[in-house]
């Protein structure tokens, strides 16, 4: 913050307004002088956080002992902090990583309020999933998953922007026999797991601007080192 302070017109020679973030952001915006460029470019910015929040028995595990525990239980504390901060970041897209079926729709939808959720397991929006009776855990159980089961969820600011079609590829569908034998080691591994792409089109209702937004979680494993 001081740097910023004593660093101003350097920070907005050398920085695209789209880039500042806060009240410097804000500053910027108001300013007589500024430009009008800068002020269109900030009306269709895009503001994107990825986050790995550790899934909620994966936090548990005797390896992240070094925190105490009570600061790893995702009930409570630890889930209230992380939708905290989400929302201090003001982002337009949030994709998170080892976000379990059951996280995703008991605790971080009812809470992300004024985004739109979708998540790896999802095969409609959830409103339509609603309408129909079904739930983002029974999809889970459908291919595969389990409520417990990490993968990638995004969310999208409503406000500023519409989503258009979003699909989950996953990996083990997309193994071509001429690369991947039958008995492969790396498609033997691979036909067990459920680790995919969320691929989301979103649309900028101000200019009509698209963007298709990636959110993916690699899996690694010391035992499995020809797999990521």
């Amino acid at each position: 913050t001081v740097w910023r302070q004593r660093n101003e017109e350097k920070i907005r020679e050398f920085v695209p307004c789209v880039a500042l973030t806060g009240a410097l952001r804000e500053r910027v915006l108001r300013d007589e002088n500024g430009s009008e460029r800068d002020r269109e470019e900030a009306v269709a910015s895009l503001r994107i956080v990825t986050y790995n929040i550790l899934g909620e028995q994966h936090a548990l595990r005797k390896m992240h002992d070094y925190c105490p525990r009570t600061l790893r239980v995702w009930e409570g504390v630890r889930c209230e902090g992380i939708v905290s901060e989400l929302e201090g970041y003001g982002a337009d897209v949030v994709c998170l990583q080892e976000v379990t079926p059951k996280m995703f729709e008991r605790d971080l939808v009812p809470m992300m309020q004024g985004y739109e959720g979708l998540h790896v397991a999802m095969p409609k929006r959830l409103a339509e999933m609603e309408a129909e009776g079904s739930s983002v855990q029974g999809a889970a159980v459908r291919i595969g998953m389990s409520g417990d089961h990490i993968a990638q969820c995004t969310f999208v600011c409503t406000a500023r922007y519409d989503v258009e079609a979003f699909e989950s590829l996953f990996f083990r569908d997309s193994m071509p026999a001429s690369r991947f034998p039958e008995n492969s080691p790396v498609r033997t591994k691979m036909s067990g797991l459920t680790d995919a792409i969320l691929i989301t089109l979103v649309r900028h209702k101000a200019t009509g601007r698209r963007l298709v937004a990636a959110n993916v979680h690699l899996f690694w494993d010391p035992k499995f080192p020809h797999i990521k």
